[in-house]
């Protein structure tokens, strides 16, 4: 499972290496959406399937972000994840909460296609249970703060100039201390998504071409 997210990563990482080529066709830019990023707002919502090594466990997730371009190819983004189920057997994890701020760099400009990459620092707010002497069911642990960091990369198709899809893959780096576990537990996780989001305050490629400076 772990070399297959690996694979997917790669096959995303060269894909991203072909699109940016298209930034500068003339044919690519008559069939975007808009005119540029620049000035773009763009609000997510994805289903998300994980994979944690350390404990040989999958897990499900709703992903929701929010990104803003500043300018044309730089995008700073806010991401929050909620654990919506933990199926395998024997997991032990009740609660895994994300939050997440960092910056991503989009490869092509006038996107149809857009690939991109980026890496964020976050917290996570987890809870396990735990085996206590004299009940019959696991208890569950207090919530626990831990820090994260999350490296992503992927690729959004702009259906229209108001609407897209996103798929990609993300690796998570985090820890959880105590929570009344034998040892402590980790959080490391690959994940990967699929997602429908909306995008405002577009630049109309029309009139940007029409204008007069």
């Amino acid at each position: 499972m772990v070399s297959r997210i690996f694979f997917a990563l790669a096959l995303l990482l060269f894909g991203q290496t072909s699109f940016a080529q298209y930034d500068q066709l003339e044919d690519y830019e008559k069939d975007a959406p808009f005119a540029s990023t620049e000035g773009l707002l763009k609000l997510n919502f994805a289903f998300a399937s994980g994979f944690m090594p350390n404990q040989i466990i999958y897990n499900h997730y709703l992903q929701g972000s929010l990104a803003y371009f500043p300018e044309k190819k730089v995008a700073l983004r806010a991401d929050f994840s909620m654990l919506l189920s933990s199926p395998s057997q024997g997991s032990i994890l009740k609660n895994n909460t994300g939050i997440y701020l960092g910056g991503f760099w989009h490869f092509v400009d006038k996107p149809i296609w857009d690939p991109y990459v980026g890496l964020q620092a976050g917290l996570h707010i987890s809870q396990t249970t735990y085996e206590k002497p004299g009940f019959i069911y696991p208890q569950y642990g207090e919530f626990q703060v831990s820090p994260a960091v999350q490296f992503q990369t992927g690729v959004n198709f702009y259906i229209s100039k108001h609407l897209h899809l996103s798929a990609g893959a993300q690796a998570i780096v985090a820890e959880q201390k105590g929570g009344k576990v034998p040892d402590d537990y980790s959080l490391t996780e690959f994940r990967a998504h699929l997602g429908l989001g909306l995008q405002f305050g577009l630049i109309d490629l029309e009139k940007k071409k029409n204008k007069v400076f």
